[in-house]
């Protein structure tokens, strides 16, 4: 019979070392509760050696109700092995547990170990049973307890494997306590993994719900993207057709009203920008540079900026530092200028009489640390009480706001403080106006030198040769104009393959090029970097970016493949015209710094023109006449340098081509270009020399027809004027 003083104590011990079977298996990730299909291998050996071994261990702390005849909670991990684990899982726990029973001995090691080989068949055919009907959730506590009191009573005929004399009173002692053990055993071990599974699958579904986020926060992304790719080329077109009809004579009246067109234009595009700075810094993409400014220089750019529609609304305008402030600073200009325009922007619009004033300081702060103090106030209409708490929440707008906007201004201003390290405080009285006061760590520096303003040597207003790589028409007409109005010839293409065969036949034709991203055949990072490849003058040729794409990790991307400068479309004509300016300068200075090295012949040829023979030539015929002839030269010499080309690619002396060069040259007084093209002709000039000629004699040829079509330019406009 049951003796609880006896056997009380075993159970126990028993009951703990299931749970503590259940937390191991539990934290070790092995146990899942099959789902349907096939099992994991690997993970069915761990649950059979972990099942097993708990077994065994269940075994050593038994309830002995004769000596030999042991009673334990061994059913329970014994039949878990094969209902999560499968017949692997099965056979591995009956093997470890049936040599345990062996090995303890007595009478009832036969008996003990075929109920171990039962209990585990059971197990495995009720695992198997549920993963084949598909139907495993339906294992539940109650089920799994039944299921160990059923095994064990389906045990019982193994009593008559013992002698008679004994069979009786272990049938009444042992198997009672086998049961409960069995079935507080299953409880405990179901309970327990069940949680933790519970636990895990919850954490599965967090985790699968946060990858979900992320997938949905990088569609959102690549969405505002292409949505601002698209939006921005079509404004390219608008706002460039818009830019070039100021330069026509129009009556006042339609002038007043493409104005209104362009200023709304750009109206649009700030939004547009509003949202794509929204999303970088919703994204954490926000990409910060320091440059050097003053306070001088930021009231002029308000000045600037907004002076003209300060002046159509009648409102004043005031922006100015400390009177004594000539101090130079260092701090991210950029988002600085991003927070001065929205700020006075606001107040612009919601200012109908009186004035807006910003007002710049220097605060200063331990060490070299300073921060800029900016204060923009204004007359206007003022801001709720009840709105002030939420104004800087994303597309928040005060009830009284009037007109259209995205709402995100204010929470732009204040991500970016945020992220830079400032603060931003704002007061306001409804029909009084409006006080906001930011706080901006900068740095006080030295100012640096501008070598480049320094170097008179230097043109500043070069003509150059512009190789334009874009496939839209529309754009590449806007940027052909803005070029051709400020002195530049230009060359179209109209994909990147053909802009990389252009710079390899004809790499010293050209001083820049303007290079569009996204084109057929071949794009305009992979253009880039085929003409780096090149080497030679093509190595150090200017490209800069025209792209719709306005993202900071983009416009790196474009960076590294080798271009210069990336300037956002729509273009606008003085952003444009000045990028070129700039680095057709610095690609001068270069050169010039180089011209030894690269050219021993230029030294001596420097762009011989003979202007007395073109004057010539007008005196004879007429400027405009000249300059169509100016025209034919041109195609003529990329022909005869292209069969130069050819001749070189043959291994063959270019003298042909080279002598018909030499006899144009000197009809139009370009005697420097025929001084090298009669070096070419030489048929005793070596083959490093002719190369060396080759490159000289295009740079020189490119240089001497600018210079020529310029003079011819300038007496046909002098022709003009009478």
């Amino acid at each position: 019979m049951f003796d609880f003083t006896s056997h009380l104590i075993p159970l126990v011990a028993n009951v703990g070392m299931l749970a503590l079977l259940a937390w191991g298996v539990s934290l070790s990730g092995a146990m899942r509760i099959p789902t349907g299909g096939r099992i994991n291998g690997r993970k069915s050996v761990i649950l059979g050696l972990t099942f097993g071994i708990g077994a065994a261990m269940l075994m050593n702390i038994p309830v002995e109700i004769q000596p030999g005849i042991l009673g334990d909670g061994r059913g329970a991990p014994l039949l878990m092995a094969g209902i999560v684990g499968g017949p692997i899982a099965a056979l591995i726990a009956m093997l470890i547990g049936a040599t345990m029973r062996l090995y303890l001995a007595g009478a009832g090691a036969i008996p003990g170990a075929l109920y171990i080989v039962l209990i585990c068949l059971i197990g495995a055919a009720w695992g198997e049973f549920h993963r084949r009907t598909g139907r495993p959730g339906k294992t539940r506590l109650g089920r799994l307890t039944l299921l160990a009191a059923v095994a064990t009573a389906v045990t019982m005929p193994l009593v008559l494997l013992l002698p008679e004399s004994q069979q009786l009173a272990v049938l009444v002692s042992l198997w009672p306590i086998n049961c409960i053990a069995n079935t507080v055993g299953m409880a405990v071990l179901a309970t327990l993994i069940g949680h933790e599974i519970n636990r895990r699958q919850h954490e599965i579904e967090l985790e699968e719900q946060k990858e979900a986020a992320r997938n949905a926060t990088i569609a959102k992304s690549r969405f505002v993207a292409a949505i601002s790719h698209d939006i921005r080329t079509p404004m390219n077109g608008i706002l460039g057709v818009l830019q070039m009809a100021d330069r026509y004579q129009i009556d006042d009246e339609f002038r007043t009203r493409l104005e209104v067109a362009k200023n709304s234009g750009f109206y649009l595009l700030t939004l547009i920008n509003q949202v794509l700075d929204f999303s970088r810094i919703e994204s954490d993409k926000l990409q910060y540079a320091e440059e050097e400014f003053t306070l001088d220089g930021l009231a002029s750019d308000i000045e600037t900026i907004f002076g003209f529609q300060f002046e159509e609304k009648r409102v004043a305008l005031s922006a100015a530092g400390p009177k004594q402030d000539i101090g130079t600073y260092l701090g991210d200009v950029t988002h600085i200028r991003q927070i001065l325009f929205n700020l006075v922007g606001n107040a612009l619009k919601y200012t109908d009489r009186g004035e807006v004033s910003v007002r710049f300081d220097i605060v200063n702060a331990p060490g070299d640390q300073a921060r800029l103090k900016i204060l923009v106030q204004d007359d206007g209409i003022g801001i709720p009480k009840a709105d002030l708490n939420g104004i800087f929440d994303e597309f928040a707008k005060a009830t009284n706001a009037r007109g259209a906007g995205t709402g995100l201004g204010l929470s732009i201003v204040n991500k970016i403080l945020q992220a830079l390290g400032g603060t931003i405080d704002i007061e306001s009285v409804v029909g009084l106006g409006t006080k906001v006061t930011c706080c901006v760590p900068v740095l006080v520096v030295e100012p640096t030198v501008n070598v480049a303003e320094e170097d008179d040597t230097i043109p500043q207003d070069r003509c150059a040769h512009v190789l334009i790589a874009e496939d839209n028409p529309i754009n590449q007409m806007i940027a052909e104009t803005f070029l051709q109005h400020a002195g530049h010839r230009s060359t179209i293409v109209d994909n990147g393959k053909r802009a990389v065969d252009e710079i390899r036949a004809r790499p010293d034709a050209y001083d820049l090029i303007l290079m569009d991203i996204q084109m057929p055949e071949m794009d305009g990072i992979q253009a880039s970097m085929e003409i780096r490849k090149l080497g030679g003058r093509a190595a150090d040729l200017p490209i800069l970016a025209l792209t719709a794409n306005a993202f900071e990790d983009q416009k790196q991307e474009y960076l590294t493949a080798g271009m210069q400068d990336v300037l956002t479309k729509p273009i606008k004509q003085e952003i444009l015209l000045e990028a070129i300016q700039n680095h057709l300068s610095t690609d001068a200075r270069n050169m010039a710094e180089h011209q030894d090295e690269v050219d021993p012949f230029m030294e001596s040829t420097n762009q011989k023109i003979e202007y007395d023979q073109i004057r010539n030539l007008i005196d004879v015929a007429s400027a405009s006449s000249v300059s169509n002839l100016v025209m034919k030269l041109e195609g003529e010499c990329d022909r005869i340098l292209g069969r130069i080309d050819e001749a070189f690619d043959a291994g063959q002396p270019a003298t042909k081509p080279a002598h018909e060069l030499k006899g144009m040259a000197m009809g139009f007084g370009m005697t420097g270009v025929a001084e090298l093209a009669k070096r070419m002709e030489n048929a005793n000039v070596s083959l490093l020399e002719s190369c060396q000629l080759k490159d000289a004699l295009r740079r020189e040829l490119d240089e001497s027809l600018r210079l020529v079509r310029s003079y011819v330019e300038e007496r046909h406009r002098a022709e003009l004027n009478g």
